[in-house]
């Protein structure tokens, strides 16, 4: 173990101390201070003799250094009444929260926070690595002085190997104590990778995404082959498309015909690059989840149609093009000189142009594309839609049921960034119902231009998917209220559609289905713009616990216990918000609320320490005989 001479008295104390923690200490010391160097010794030594040294006590280390503030004298760390230990025990409770936050990182695909993240699991490779870059080196040297101070380089060699032990002792903690399923391990690692990706280029040595995707994959070692050959395929299928793109530069081409490019170039590059590769079987839900190009075609080189989309998504925003998933269509926009949109759908990938009328001046210099609302344009536009839209739930000669249970398809609840939609198409559509993408393409696609539409035009388009028999679910009235600026609140647009027959109560129990849990949706998203706020019934708070539990007919899922957890948290955010005076919330109401207390009495027999479930209480008392009733 690598040890460092440091500018303290007593410096052989310090003979054990790993120099990744002294690192961390010359960060938050200054060398004049006071430092029981007996309690550090001994402090240290046991955790060098612990085997879980990275995982627990490498992360309370940091946070005393980082936050000295909330802890009692330094001096009295190691006595189990101190501020620190109190807090360190307080960390481990929340254990379960903070994972539940990295998923919401996950899900908004916004890793800028994500090594303090991650720090909190301990998993502290990625925060020292990238909090202490100033220190790292080119060469082996082990220390500079700078005036009166001491200031440490990393020496490459002993970074690689911190990071191999580092990244083995992730994976054995994760797996072997299957606290984590194998889906999260991977999930959690993918962004490992994307902090160390992002932060590679400051830092010396050689130490490379494929070392570490070695290291922490060795129990799967697909999961590394396909990351190397998804890096492949994106690099090789962007640059054959520049290259063609700059050999016909004279021609004006169209973005229906770009996107047709990218399409065949893509198709060509998986075929060379996947020949030889075979078997994966990885579910499709993780593949969204790890943005993993090649993950879109486990188990078959063409891969379903969605994941194709998907994977044409990439590469197109790659080339500058702005992409939005709307249900089993894709919208591709370019930002050239093209006047005209691209929707990509199921149905064996067909690229059907949109056109749009250009509503600038003719001598505007504006590129910019917007879609006039009239009537007659919006019927035409819904018309197009439901007509290539065919009632086939397979695809011609293929051997997909896109609308079986099994398969992963949503709309997200409001317009999202692209790689926030990939992330949130892990929900199931049962009863072999027909997704409405039609009329939600046109409405995300209204919602993208920044567009109203009045009551009016809705019902308008309400009547014409009511012509054709379809259904809407929740969701779907969910998205249209974003948008649509006459609509006080969804009662008002549920009224509507419950009048042209294209929903009933049961379907409106609840704002929209909660399958997608990679998406933790902020009770925000229900304040509508009266300023009144949605009160959730017992019974419509036990739909959202059902479909959280018994997702998968296991009650002891422990991110669906997560998930309930944080729901329920959130709602009593909203409780202790609208109970204020000024809200004027009723009687009923309060009711209501209390009742949360009782469920949450439940989720405090939950034992976050041992990460298991009590079986079956929320499940047996809150759930199972309104299901039965409801059915």
């Amino acid at each position: 173990m690598d040890s460092i001479s440091h500018p303290f008295e007593g410096k052989s104390a310090f003979d054990e101390i790993p120099i990744e923690i002294w690192h961390i200490i010359c960060k938050h010391l200054e060398p004049a201070q006071k430092f029981n160097l007996s309690l550090v010794n001994r402090h240290m030594n046991s955790l060098i003799s612990n085997d879980e040294l990275w995982f627990e006590d490498v992360r309370s280390l940091w946070y005393i250094f980082d936050n000295s503030s909330k802890f009692s004298p330094l001096a009295d760390w190691t006595c189990p009444s101190s501020g620190f230990y109190k807090e360190y025990a307080r960390r481990q409770r929340q254990d379960a929260y903070i994972e539940s936050r990295i998923e919401r990182a996950i899900s908004s695909g916004n890793f800028g926070d994500f090594p303090k993240e991650i720090l909190h699991l301990g998993e502290i490779c990625v925060p020292v690595l990238v909090r202490m870059q100033d220190h790292y080196g080119p060469s082996f040297a082990v220390e500079k002085k700078e005036g009166d101070h001491t200031r440490f380089c990393y020496p490459a060699e002993s970074k690689r190997r911190h990071l191999e032990r580092r990244l083995q002792s992730l994976t054995k903690i994760y797996v072997a104590s299957q606290t984590l399923s194998m889906v999260r391990f991977r999930r959690v690692g993918g962004l490992v990778f994307e902090a160390f990706e992002k932060e590679s280029s400051q830092w010396a040595g050689n130490i490379t995404v494929e070392d570490m995707m070695m290291e922490i994959c060795h129990l799967d070692p697909n999961y590394y082959e396909l990351f190397a050959i998804r890096k492949r395929v994106l690099r090789l299928t962007v640059d054959k498309v520049k290259a063609h793109e700059e050999s016909h530069a004279d021609d004006t081409v169209s973005t229906a015909s770009r996107v047709r490019l990218v399409h065949m170039i893509l198709r060509d590059v998986i075929r060379s690059q996947c020949a030889n590769v075979e078997g994966f079987g990885v579910p499709l839900d993780l593949v969204i989840d790890d943005h993993m190009l090649l993950r879109y075609y486990s188990g078959d080189v063409e891969g379903t149609p969605y994941c194709q989309l998907a994977a044409i998504s990439e590469v197109c925003c790659e080339l500058g093009m702005k992409t939005t998933f709307v249900g089993q269509s894709l919208f591709v926009r370019d930002q050239g000189s093209s006047l005209c949109s691209v929707l990509l759908t199921l149905q064996q990938l067909e690229i059907h142009e949109v056109r749009l009328e250009q509503d600038t001046p003719q001598n505007s210099s504006s590129q910019e594309l917007s879609l006039p609302l009239t009537q007659e344009v919006t019927r035409e536009f819904l018309h197009q839609f439901l007509e290539r839209n065919t009632n086939n739930a397979r695809e011609p000669g293929g051997n997909y049921d896109y609308f079986a249970e099994d398969h992963y398809l949503s709309i997200p609840p409001s317009p999202m960034p692209w790689r926030a939609q990939q992330r949130n198409v892990c929900a199931n559509y049962h009863n072999n119902e027909k997704d409405m993408f039609p009329l939600i393409a046109l409405y995300m696609y209204v919602s993208h231009e920044k567009k109203m539409v009045d009551r009016e035009e809705t019902k308008d388009l309400l009547s014409a998917v009511s012509s054709r028999s379809e259904r809407l679910y929740p969701h779907h009235l969910q998205t249209m209220l974003s948008i649509i600026k006459d609509y006080s609140d969804l009662k008002d647009l549920s009224d509507d559609a419950k009048e042209l027959g294209l929903t009933n109560d049961a379907s409106l129990s609840f704002p929209f289905y909660f399958e997608s849990f990679s998406s933790y949706t902020s009770l925000a998203n229900y304040k509508f713009a009266s300023g009144t706020i949605v009160l959730y019934k017992e019974r419509e708070l036990c739909v959202y616990l059902a479909r959280a539990v018994d997702r998968t007919n296991s009650p002891h899922r422990l991110e669906d216990v997560l998930f309930c957890y944080s729901l329920y948290g959130e709602l009593l955010e909203v409780r202790e918000t609208s109970l204020s005076p000024a809200n004027n919330i009723s009687d009923d109401s309060i009711r209501k609320f209390a009742e949360f207390d009782e469920i949450g009495a439940y989720f405090e027999k939950f034992d976050w320490d041992k990460r298991v479930f009590v079986p079956n209480l929320i499940f047996q008392k809150f759930i199972g005989d309104r299901l039965v009733e409801m059915r």
